[in-house]
């Protein structure tokens, strides 16, 4: 009987370690996983505070997130507007992987021209960028347009200095959807705090 119930045990064992190491299981991003949860059940303006990354920000039905596979960014999109999707993405990076503040954002924004491909992904062309007299409270803004696989993306880039990290903020539209949702982004914005 005790080497039945040890094999039982054995066998157990093996398939709960396989089924927890299935990916189709494992989430990469808890935090997204949680709140694109509790989206699901309908809960809306939902606090969630990042205090690893250093912001804390609500989170509107409409903006539905989306689970990345890593901790680091906390991304989802806007309601559909004439067949386009447009999306927003919270990018977290350590401090420790940049000398400092002023390097961060010469590699997303500040240190291109017009026709220069981005360090970040030589796929990214930029066409336009301006920088935006918005959003003082939180960092930086730029307006941005970038041509990736031969469309073009209006952008509004939002880089901040939190405790810890450097944060981008990348909201990516059309030409023709940008204006309309921009809207609905900067509503968004207004709810994030640097903690």
């Amino acid at each position: 009987m005790k080497k039945i119930i040890f094999c039982l045990i054995i066998v157990l064992a093996s398939f709960v370690t396989s089924f927890a190491q299935n990916d189709r299981f494992v989430h990469k991003n808890l935090p997204a996983h949680f709140l694109e949860t509790r989206q699901m059940v309908g809960e809306d303006n939902i606090i969630h505070i990042d205090s690893l990354a250093g912001y804390k920000i609500t989170v509107p039905q409409y903006w539905q997130i989306k689970e990345t596979p890593t901790r680091n960014i906390l991304s989802g999109v806007f309601p559909e507007t004439n067949g386009i999707v447009n999306a927003l993405a919270l990018k977290v990076n350590l401090k420790s992987e940049f000398s400092d503040f002023n390097e961060f954002k010469d590699i997303v924004i500040t240190n291109y021209e017009i026709g220069d491909k981005m360090k970040w992904s030589n796929k990214h062309e930029l066409l336009k960028k301006e920088k935006l007299n918005l959003f003082k409270k939180i960092g930086e803004a730029y307006y941005v347009e970038m041509e990736w696989n031969n469309k073009v993306y209006c952008c509004c880039y939002i880089l901040a200095e939190t405790s810890n990290t450097f944060l981008w903020i990348d909201f990516t539209a059309t030409k023709e959807t940008y204006d309309t949702n921009f809207i609905k982004f900067k509503e968004l914005i207004e709810t994030i705090e640097i903690i």
